[in-house]
């Protein structure tokens, strides 16, 4: 019989060392089945025999299970011993020639609602899609995964694809013209809905705490004035996208008032941001110490808008010295000169990936839902 000589144990140990780093990424998915020994043998260059070697390693520790005629396993988390440090160093030549095959992370969205927008959405579009892209593509890059942006329209299309490469998960970003989720095709991979309305069940989905944001929006809100008056626009109960996270700011504004045993709110409902006029009219015939807050729940009535209908009203003096008003921001994206509600977009991002890195390890058979707290934004220039 012949002894395996010390390199070739040393050669065992760093392939057992690359597997399990293989693993640890994601690269390897919990429950899956690895390629053959054989397969491994050709791509890395070696004996099969040191490849077999180095999975019984892994097989010590816990991190794959032999099955015997049918193959070798990738096993969850919570089994894996370490027996040894499992950091890659000092890897011989013959193992660096093989480049490592980044895993792919793909980004739907609905590029035909860029190009049928009118100028002032596609700005709008662009401006979202673009800040989004490039933080989902630095948290990729963390996570030494490649992003692909692709057309929710070529779904099909793309997932055909994606089985056959190293797939880690797909994220669908729905928008005001496509509003539900997507009816997937059986994939083995995870399927992420990054959204701010209305949620079915085909995907695992990341989502604002909407009710948490109407709850901070009063609290500050009820430091400042003593009664509240609460504006949305007539559409909000009828749009899909919008229903929920409307209903939930709103309940949670609510709440927190009854909580403090203070005055309900009153909520006006306007066809048209410019109705605000109107409603300035009236509050501007109210003493400055009794007037009444000013909350507007989303984005029915764009931001600027709103700034630009009280900047052309108060000409004279700046209006936040006339008026107290708070505004909910999906994406944090504009700096007001009155307080707002919003999530941050890098945070979201960032939960979106880390969504995706964990189903990967603990396969779920249910939707997993993330919420991302919202955070009052004092404006700078307000003391």
């Amino acid at each position: 019989m012949i002894k395996p000589t010390k390199t070739n144990k040393k050669l065992q140990e760093r392939l057992a060392r690359i597997y399990i780093q293989k693993i640890r990424s994601s690269q390897w998915i919990v429950g899956s089945k690895i390629s053959s020994i054989r397969s491994l043998a050709v791509e890395y260059g070696v004996a099969a025999g040191t490849v077999a070697k180095a999975i019984r390693i892994l097989a010590q520790d816990n991190y794959v299970s032999i099955r015997p005629g049918s193959g070798v396993y990738v096993n969850s988390p919570d089994q894996w011993r370490d027996s040894f440090d499992t950091e890659l160093s000092a890897i011989d030549p013959l193992l660096e020639k093989q480049e490592e095959t980044k895993p792919v992370l793909h980004f739907l969205f609905h590029l035909s609602s860029i190009d049928n927008s009118d100028n002032r959405i596609r700005t709008s579009y662009l401006l979202h899609y673009t800040t989004i892209l490039c933080y989902m593509q630095e948290e990729a890059e963390a996570m030494n995964w490649q992003l692909r942006i692709g057309s929710a329209e070529k779904i099909d299309e793309i997932l055909k694809q994606a089985t056959n490469e190293n797939t880690r998960g797909v994220i669908y970003m729905p928008d005001f013209g496509h509003t539900v989720d997507l009816e997937w095709p059986e994939i083995r991979f995870p399927k992420v809905l990054f959204s701010i309305g209305e949620k079915s069940l085909f995907s695992n989905y990341v989502t604002p705490d909407n009710y948490t944001g109407g709850c901070q929006a009063a609290k500050y809100m009820l430091q400042k004035t003593q009664k509240q008056l609460i504006i949305s626009g007539n559409d909000w109960e009828k749009n899909y996208v919008g229903n929920r996270p409307y209903r939930e700011r709103l309940q949670g504004f609510m709440d927190l008032c009854l909580g403090e045993r203070r005055e309900k709110p009153e909520v006006r409902v306007l066809s048209n941001i410019t109705e605000l006029r109107k409603i300035l009219d009236e509050v501007m015939l109210i003493p400055r110490e009794m007037r009444p807050g000013l909350v507007f729940l989303g984005d029915n009535f764009l931001s600027n808008d709103i700034e630009g209908i009280l900047g052309a009203y108060f000409i004279e003096t700046d209006y936040y010295k006339e008026v107290d008003v708070i505004v909910f921001q999906d994406y944090n994206q504009t700096d007001l000169n009155c307080a707002s509600i919003c999530f941050s977009v890098r945070q979201f991002c960032r939960e979106v990936i880390d969504l995706i890195r964990r189903i990967s390890l603990y396969p779920e058979d249910v939707p997993i839902r993330i919420k991302i707290p919202m955070k009052l934004k004092l404006p700078k220039d307000i003391d």
